[in-house]
């Protein structure tokens, strides 16, 4: 590989780009306002030694950094590199597209104070520097790049936190609405109870329950159930869709949310005071207190209206509305082969010889032989 021409250097992709000097300045002019935003320390780039440019470790024959160190920076940064094509710029700015488990990595890279002067010593900026070299300077001239680190690291896991919370509850929300607005739901559950003669069925046990068979054997109660709304309340069937919003709730657990707006709040005690992180964190965790009241009261009250335990686990009642829709949905696209098999089984009882009628009690006349008898006694 030929030298570049003076002043100019080869980046670790071999290209040729202008000095080091001027690189570093317009990094550290890109974020500058990053880091006053987050009230830390701006990079700033270190100045190159007087005299000519240091050759690089490659060219003078010595070595920055341990072998098996190198090694273990390049086949690092080579997976950091899949995720983030510059992980040292994105630390500067505290990307938010990147991940808290990216930052982990990241500072498990992070070189020691000595690592960076000894490749600044050996390096300078040569222009045949390694992956790895290229790396530690980076970071060596990043001002409290550990800090930096544990702020940006925060930001990233409390705001997805506040996310993964914040769409459980819109979810339960959602779920909640739809079963306080659909009268069609609660005139096919009433339904269901009287197939069942179940004044007292929990919404909880209905997909079990409807699954049972009828007295036939031919059917099941919610194949049943279809059929007679197919034929005299359609208007019924719509609670289908009406009931979609219960679709969402998944594995979405009622304590498991209270439990994450439970942690979040715990968590914002805990936030740095760097750049107003504290008081942004304050304000999210008690918007999302908020909300968990609200939602609190509003599935008490549709506890309240079915007749349901107001102790109970909302996000289980709202996944047995969900499996039942889907249980009812399936049958009455089939309501009419459900409707032929009913309609050929009672052609079958039809059909079937009928067992004798047992004979009435009565006095069975007497004998004619018997009758003479007497009649010669007399």
């Amino acid at each position: 590989c030929a030298p570049p021409p003076p002043g100019e250097r080869r980046d670790k992709r071999g290209e040729i780009s202008s000095g080091g000097r001027g690189t570093d300045d317009a990094r550290a002019s890109a974020s500058a306002s990053s880091s006053a935003r987050w009230g830390l320390p701006a990079p700033k780039a270190v100045d190159a030694a007087p005299g000519p440019v240091q050759p690089s470790a490659v060219s003078s024959g010595r070595d920055s950094l341990i072998p098996s160190r190198r090694q273990q920076l390049e086949v690092a940064l080579r997976m950091l590199n899949d995720l983030v094509s510059d992980p040292v710029g994105a630390a500067l700015k505290m990307d938010p597209g990147c991940t808290a488990q990216f930052v982990e990595q990241f500072a498990y890279l992070v070189p020691s104070t000595a690592e960076f002067e000894a490749a600044r010593r050996c390096c300078g900026d040569g222009p045949l520097l390694t992956v790895a070299e290229d790396f530690v300077l980076r970071c060596g001239r990043v001002p409290d790049l550990c800090r930096r680190l544990e702020v940006w690291k925060f930001r990233l896991d409390f705001t997805e936190r506040c996310r993964a919370a914040g769409a459980r509850m819109r979810a339960l929300a959602n779920a909640a609405e739809a079963l306080q607005t659909s009268r069609a739901f609660t005139e096919v559950r009433d339904m269901a109870r009287e197939l069942l003669n179940r004044r007292d069925l929990r919404i909880a046990d209905l997909p079990q329950a409807m699954r049972t068979r009828a007295d036939n054997g031919v059917v099941t109660l919610v194949e049943y159930l279809a059929v007679q709304i197919g034929d005299s309340f359609p208007h019924r069937a719509a609670f289908v869709p009406e009931v979609s919003a219960t679709y969402h709730i998944g594995d979405t657990g009622w304590h498991e949310t209270s439990a994450l707006v439970d942690g979040v709040v715990t968590m914002q005690q805990e936030a740095p005071a760097e750049g107003g992180l504290k008081e942004v964190a304050q304000s999210q965790a008690a918007k999302l207190q908020e909300e968990f009241q609200g939602l609190q009261a509003k599935v008490r009250d549709l506890c309240l209206r079915f007749g349901e335990d107001v102790e109970q686990d909302a996000a289980q009642m709202f996944s047995a509305v969900a499996q039942f829709a889907q249980q009812f949905e399936v049958a009455y696209r089939g309501r009419q082969q459900i409707s032929n098999r009913m309609k050929h089984w009672q052609q079958q009882q039809e059909h079937q010889p009928q067992p004798p009628k047992p004979e009435a009690q009565v006095h069975a006349r007497p004998q004619p032989r018997l009758l003479a008898q007497g009649q010669a006694k007399g």
